[in-house]
């Protein structure tokens, strides 16, 4: 099974398991289950989309050191983020539930 259909299959379960990591971080904890959502599932599917597009090795690296291409649209990832800033998350509370999802 490829990664990104593995991804798909097992989004809930992903998703489940990325709230209960999110849930110990201290801006998360009180969120409601449908605002700690809001973008994940978003990303998840980017990620997986992306994992079916071809790249070459340079791609590869690059994007595993975070200098990947800028994105022409406004990404799940950027929305959620810019989101958690504006519910009052600190940056690192932000940095760790990406982290968390990453986990998941």
């Amino acid at each position: 099974m490829k990664f990104s259909d593995f991804i798909r299959t097992n989004i809930e379960r992903i998703l489940d398991e990325w709230e209960c990591f999110a849930r110990d971080i201290p801006s998360a904890s009180q969120l409601e289950s449908k605002s700690l959502r809001d973008h994940a599932r978003g990303i998840l599917m980017a990620i997986a989309a992306d994992l079916e597009q071809p790249q070459t090795p340079d791609q590869q690296n690059l994007k595993a050191k975070g200098r990947a291409p800028p994105s022409l649209s406004e990404t799940e990832a950027a929305m959620h983020g810019a989101a958690r800033v504006s519910e009052g998350f600190s940056v690192t509370d932000t940095m760790a539930e990406f982290r968390a999802l990453r986990a998941s």
